[in-house]
């Protein structure tokens, strides 16, 4: 036989943990194509805005090239079209030169104003594509691996940055008992009629299972709530044969109390 023990006013409940930071993000380069350069490696620290990779992209590039070539193009055939245009307004008004004349020439400008603002709307458009060859860190912090989700949380102070973020461990967390809590050997228990019993030896020698109310189990050990008392007296290891009611006899050795 065996007597349950009282439990301490706290008990310890150990996890495993990992560190992560408060703030993280996913950096990701918006052009698909090949990293030529990486800047960083994990654990280093970086200010917001600093060049992380750079991604190599040359028909982007060749694009912007063409753009820029069709802006000097463009203003290269408004030119002239607008001192044409400036001289036949001229001759218009001396009567040299016909108002159709004129009309068509005044077309040509436009046309040609038209096309040298569409290439230059064309040009930043491209340029800022081509920024996105160039991955940078949001925000400043440490370069790390991604990490995986967490079903519970806990914040504490690492102003030195001392603990790394990924960084495997242990926490140790002290929980209060709200009242008397006693803990017995998981081989005292057994479940019967789908309830967690245990099997008290009365006065008189006499199998008694009783239903316990249980708490956390820390292994070798369950805490009971609430069903038996401080002083009770449990069978160890008590086998299906036994039965409410019956009659043991304790048998003492030198070492401890059992009972067949």
């Amino acid at each position: 036989m065996i007597a349950p023990e009282p439990g301490a006013r706290s008990a310890e409940l150990r996890l495993p943990t990992r560190t992560a930071p408060i703030e993280q993000a996913l950096v990701y380069a918006r052009a698909t194509r090949t990293v030529t350069e990486r800047r960083v490696d994990i654990g280093d620290r970086v200010k917001k805005g600093d060049v992380l990779a750079l991604v190599a992209a040359p028909e982007i590039d060749q694009a912007v090239d063409r753009a820029r070539a069709a802006v000097t193009q463009t203003k290269a055939k408004e030119q002239p079209a607008q001192t044409n245009l400036t001289r036949s307004q001229q001759l218009v008004e001396q009567g040299f030169l016909s108002r159709q004349v004129l009309d068509e020439r005044v077309g040509n400008y436009d046309a040609a104003k038209a096309d040298r603002l569409a290439a230059e709307a064309e040009l930043p458009r491209l340029a800022e594509i081509r920024g996105f060859q160039v991955v940078r860190a949001p925000f400043a912090g440490v370069i790390d691996s991604r990490t995986g989700t967490m079903p519970v949380e806990l914040s504490l102070p690492n102003r030195e940055a001392r603990l790394p973020a990924g960084t495997l461990g242990e926490v140790v967390i002290a929980l209060p008992r709200a009242g008397e809590v006693l803990l017995v050997p998981n081989s005292t228990l057994v479940v019967r009629d789908g309830k967690a019993q245990v099997a008290l030896v009365e006065k008189g020698a006499v199998i008694r299972f009783v239903p316990v109310r249980l708490g956390r189990n820390n292994g070798r050990r369950t805490e009971v709530l609430g069903g038996i008392a401080r002083n009770a007296s449990l069978v160890t290891n008590p086998n299906a044969l036994l039965r409410d009611g019956d009659s043991v006899r304790v048998a003492q050795n030198d070492s401890a109390k059992s009972t067949r």
